[in-house]
């Protein structure tokens, strides 16, 4: 998958002039970031009021099994809702979800936080 990813990036590079390509730092999301929020797992119990709702280490990894949209629209249904909302549910899920249990678990979602603020510190250093 890493090379799959970088072939993209360098890929998308290549359509710049030389002189703006060093400050073009794309990012190629792998999966959905639902994904994240099942690896978080709390925020879901919380919302759905369901105990038994656990983090999933390997959210992202099955991810290229069942999408994680599908699996929540899963729990949801499971959990006595009618289904999944992108924005009615994801909104809130997000602002409670834990971050560092996604940064542990989640190789990609680290990925991804580790360089924007690579980002940020190549621009403060300038």
């Amino acid at each position: 998958m890493a090379t799959k990813v970088d072939r993209v990036k360098d890929w998308l590079r290549q359509g710049l002039d030389s002189s703006e390509s060093s400050l073009f730092y794309p990012h190629v999301s792998v999966h959905e970031v639902e994904a994240w929020l099942l690896a978080d797992g709390l925020c879901l119990a919380q919302r759905l009021k369901a105990q038994n709702i656990t983090p999933d280490p390997q959210a992202e990894i099955r991810n290229f099994e069942n999408p994680p949209s599908r699996r929540l629209k899963e729990l949801f249904r499971q959990h006595g809702r009618n289904d999944y909302y992108k924005l009615k549910d994801g909104v809130p899920l997000f602002k409670a979800a834990n971050f560092e249990t996604m940064y542990k678990l989640c190789s990609h979602f680290r990925d991804f936080y580790d360089e924007l603020v690579a980002v940020v510190q190549s621009q403060v250093a300038n």
